[in-house]
């Protein structure tokens, strides 16, 4: 991963612009042959937007799921700030988790009615808000393989029997 750095000399008549190697990860991402099961492998989607890092997972109608990092220049990494993730059933959207780990917040929104048809109405959602616990911050560098890596402790403050299609 590159940042990008704009260098301008003190009597502002010369400017450099350039990217700068930020991080190097070659084995976080699986790879574009992974078996998909009964459906066709995620797709990945990179993304660079408003200074962050958005790394998506787009599995058709079964949804998709989505880290957010940012980039620490210190440490020349990149911290996961966000993690979004869609449980689809086709077009209808059953539950939407979104987390976001500066503010140590988790929103669940699950629809109401996964039955309704959508050409009639629109989808409606609950909505539940969990504290998420603060841990070490998790680094891109540190990521063997996004296949394995897993938030386990974000969900430690919720009931596993009433959210079991979360694990």
């Amino acid at each position: 991963m590159y940042h990008y750095t704009n260098n301008a000399s003190k009597k502002g008549k010369t400017q450099q612009t350039h990217y700068q190697l930020a991080l190097q990860n070659l084995t976080c991402f699986t790879s574009e042959n992974e078996d998909g099961g009964v459906y066709y492998p995620p797709e990945l989607f990179i993304e660079i937007k408003d200074n962050k890092l958005f790394i998506k997972y787009l599995h058709g109608r079964y949804g998709w799921w989505g880290y957010t990092f940012r980039l620490n220049k210190q440490q020349n990494d990149f911290n996961l700030i966000g993690y979004d993730y869609s449980n689809n059933f086709g077009p209808i959207q059953k539950r939407i988790t979104s987390i976001n780990f500066l503010t140590q917040k988790m929103q669940l929104l699950t629809n109401k009615d996964i039955h309704a048809d959508l050409a009639e109405e629109e989808q409606s959602f609950y909505e539940e808000w969990f504290s998420v616990p603060k841990k070490p911050i998790y680094r891109l560098s540190a990521i063997k393989d996004f296949e394995e890596f897993d938030l386990p402790i974000v969900y430690s403050n919720m009931d596993k029997s009433k959210y079991n299609d979360l694990w």
